[in-house]
């Protein structure tokens, strides 16, 4: 009857204290309540989960615990494996704050792009289910720590959520922190009331009435008063946070990049994200360069030779001996010959560049446009070289758009065949598999003109048709890459671009590939002391482009992105001019083409996301009055980054001070200064609390061996156990003593050291009284600071002597 009470009353515990925890977490994470996640599905959702805990965790044998675990483990892996895609898609949507939050805070760019699936109503029922199906592993701890009565459980649980309040820099409720502080101390009561149960929970209701009567005199008077000092404090907070951004993690990524292989310095020819990417702004290569290039640095990596909806297929080597030996042609000696092609028609007078890595090593040798490999790189047929080591240096012409060499009749011919192998088998475009772009570009008329005129007919249509959008989200299942992007979503990145480019060069008769790599401007380079140009590629920079082959010079990039994170400054109309004079088809009598203005559809979209916005914010749709001038989406006085009203140039108001703490229900406030103090307590809590866990649990062994051990080993444990008290008194010669008790304790002590008989329960017993009796003199003369540890190193391990009828 006992155990079911205590058991039912320790379900109670745990549903009060998930009910903190999620509050503390969803609060935290920005998961707004009725906007993100329906709060009743969700309330009922928590309490399942602790029907489902309290069902696992039930006491029974280890062999049916692990079978029940394995259960659920299987069911729990199963249904996620096969709603994977809504479950993420939905997680997206819902921790879409919290990702702009991180974003905001931390030096990298974390992208967790969705897709808009059915209305907001469906979105909130998949986000909660989402939500509950992350909290699964969480109850399961959680119910492990008060269930099966393991403090670290509890613990490590409540863990979860500070450790993702100092992370996200955004402080729970005070709701929930009162929640999951008072289950934690009712849990610790608890402990100490195993064989009465009823007055274990009398105990709890008695100090948790305490504890809340604490816990509101501090929030009302004591933090209000901290908030002073906790400004004060900022030139340290900003001093450390930036010895932490600048200094230990760029320290400790330098020290991981070298032990992870494969690192972000890799690029591949994929396309989906498939739910998200991090941007961490790292070091991934230093490029030295003899010149100041004059235009943006393409450093080639992978290339992408077939088009397969999701990712970009390099091509095989067989693909051009088997062309070769078709024709009978005698192959160049590897694709390093091909390269070089380039390098001799670009110059003569050349100059040197350098790549190093400086993070995870990737799969290639990464090099510039117009280098000249050697013979220590094996070179593919596609231009793509192996990883030859860290550093690689090449002899180098920087494109400039000029043919400053000339090639030799046997390089002539060399160049003339690989042409024609290029033009049969990179013009290929499966009309078939792209109805709507081919029916576009049939009614174009983009195949007039030379090459220059196509390469511009399909830059200026990607730049009206779509915008650069760092964050835009995978195409729905069942829909093409390159079409979604085109004719629905109208918003991408680089691998959008230059995806749709390809296919679109190579249905105008245009040899072109999709290539990955990392790209450079040329504002990014300055000079070294060294003599040299030096620039750093960020993971950021990591990037991807069309080439196509211009013939006498070989395969160049073209920059079809209108925009990118990669680059400091647009440089698409520079790499067309580039293209255009290398193949002889711009003249200086010809103009580039102007930069044509984005989309209105584009344009359109960005208004209706704002005033989504402002309606999820306000519930109030934008009025004509509260637009900006000419219907924009100007910002309100009541719109984030507006201006105050009464204020000018933006700046506040002399009727509204800064640091005004502003309240969230009209009564409470709270500040920055508030949240550091409540982090400072909870933090010195959180540590007390493991201490005394730690100190409860060496106890509770320690009592069990005493009762475990023959009736030598407890003299044995008596002794040694007062012996450490009275060094920790300084009162060591008290076992010295002549009175009569001591002398009958060391008559004892030898019994049991050397005589034949083990002691009896009855001198056990004496000298358990003779230890507890000494203990207790010695404790009323020590230091106040000495008692709590004199307490736990208590002279008989049991805590009283009813401990000991069994002598």
């Amino acid at each position: 009857m006992k155990n079911r009470e205590r058991y039912v009353f320790s379900i109670i515990l745990l549903m009060v204290h998930l009910l903190g925890a999620a509050g503390a977490l969803t609060t935290t994470l920005k998961l707004e309540w009725g906007r993100v996640l329906r709060p009743f599905p969700f309330l009922a959702g928590l309490a399942f989960l602790c029907a489902l805990a309290a069902l696992i965790w039930r006491p029974c044998r280890w062999r049916r615990l692990f079978l029940r675990g394995g259960v659920l483990l299987t069911v729990y892996v199963v249904l996620l494996f096969f709603c994977r895609r809504g479950f993420l898609n939905s997680l997206a949507w819902a921790m879409s704050s919290a990702v702009e939050r991180i974003n905001e805070r931390y030096d990298f760019r974390l992208i967790w792009s969705w897709i808009p699936d059915g209305d907001v109503s469906g979105m909130q029922v998949q986000a909660t289910l989402s939500v509950l199906a992350i909290l699964v592993p969480y109850v399961l701890l959680l119910g492990c720590g008060i269930l099966r009565e393991h403090m670290t459980a509890v613990l490590l649980a409540d863990a979860v959520w500070f450790c993702a309040a100092a992370g996200m820099d955004s402080f729970p409720d005070y709701i929930w922190l009162v929640l999951c502080v008072m289950c934690l101390v009712a849990q610790v009561i608890l402990r100490n009331y195993r064989d009465n149960v009823r007055a274990g929970i009398r105990a709890v209701a008695l100090g948790l009435t305490a504890l809340g009567g604490i816990m509101l005199a501090v929030y009302f008077f004591l933090l209000p008063v901290m908030d002073e000092g906790y400004e004060k404090a900022l030139e340290a907070r900003i001093e450390l946070s930036r010895r932490v951004n600048e200094e230990w993690i760029p320290r400790a990524q330098e020290t991981l990049a070298f032990l992870i292989s494969g690192g972000p310095a890799d690029v591949t020819g994929s396309l989906k994200r498939n739910g998200g990417k991090v941007l961490t702004f790292r070091d991934i290569y230093r490029v030295t360069l003899s010149s100041a290039p004059r235009t943006t640095v393409y450093l080639r990596g992978f290339v992408g030779a077939e088009y397969e909806g999701n990712q970009w297929a390099e091509e095989e080597d067989s693909r051009l001996a088997d062309y070769y030996a078709e024709r009978g042609w005698e192959l160049p000696e590897s694709g390093r010959e091909l390269v070089n092609l380039t390098y001799r028609a670009l110059g003569s007078d050349a100059g040197y560049a350098r790549v190093e890595e400086l993070a995870g090593a990737g799969s290639y040798s990464l090099y510039p446009y117009g280098a000249e490999l050697g013979g220590e790189y094996r070179v593919h047929w596609d231009g793509t070289a192996d990883r030859a080591g860290r550093v690689s240096e090449y002899s180098w012409h920087a494109p400039n758009g000029k043919k400053g060499g000339r090639l030799t009749s046997k390089q002539a011919e060399e160049e003339k065949r690989y042409r024609q192998y290029v033009y049969d088998c990179f013009c290929d475009y499966p009309a078939e598999e792209f109805p709507e772009l081919t029916a576009y570009l049939e009614e174009s008329g983009f195949r007039k003109g030379d090459i220059y005129d196509r390469l511009t007919a399909v830059y200026l249509f990607l730049r009206t048709q779509a915008v650069y959008d760092l964050e835009a989200a995978d195409p729905p299942r069942g829909k093409d890459f390159v079409e979604y992007f085109l004719f629905e979503s109208q918003e991408g990145y680089c691998a959008h671009f230059a995806s749709a480019a390809v296919l679109m060069l190579r249905y105008l008769d245009v040899p072109a590939r999709y290539v990955t790599g990392y790209s450079l401007s040329a504002g990014d380079f300055t000079k070294s002391e060294e003599g040299g140009y030096t620039a750093i590629a960020t993971d950021a920079q990591a990037h991807a482009w069309a080439e196509v082959y211009l013939s006498g010079i070989g395969w160049m990039p073209v920059e079809m992105t209108p925009g990118a994170l990669a680059f400091t400054e647009d440089a698409s109309l520079k790499q067309l001019e580039l293209a255009g004079r290398l193949s002889g088809t711009l003249t200086e009598e010809r103009r580039t083409p102007k930069i044509p203005p984005a989309a209105k559809k584009t344009e359109k979209r960005q208004e209706e996301t704002a005033e989504r916005e402002e309606i999820s914010q306000t519930g109030k749709p934008l009025s004509g009055q509260e637009k900006g001038p000419e219907g924009d989406n100007g910002q309100t006085a009541n719109h984030p980054g507006g201006e105050q009203p009464g204020s000018e140039g933006g700046e506040p108001s002399a009727d509204i001070p800064v640091n005004t703490l502003q309240p969230q229900d009209g009564r409470f406030p709270r500040s920055r200064g508030a949240v550091a103090v409540m982090i400072t307590i909870l933090a010195a809590g959180f540590l007390i609390l493991l201490c005394l866990g730690a100190a409860l649990g060496i106890d509770r062994r320690r009592r069990r061996r005493f009762l475990a051990a023959d009736s030598r080993e407890r003299i044995f444990l008596l002794y040694r156990n007062l012996r450490r008290l009275l060094r920790l008194s300084g009162h060591e010669e008290r076992l010295e003593a002549a009175d009569r008790e001591t002398r009958e304790f060391r008559i004892i002590l030898e019994k049991s050291s050397f005589g034949e008989k083990e002691p009896s329960a009855c001198e056990v017993h004496s000298a358990a009284v003779f230890c507890c009796g000494i203990a207790r003199e010695e404790y009323k003369g020590l230091f106040f600071y000495k008692k709590p540890l004199f307490q736990w190193m208590d002279a008989c391990p049991p805590k009283s002597l009813k401990e000991m009828e069994i002598f």
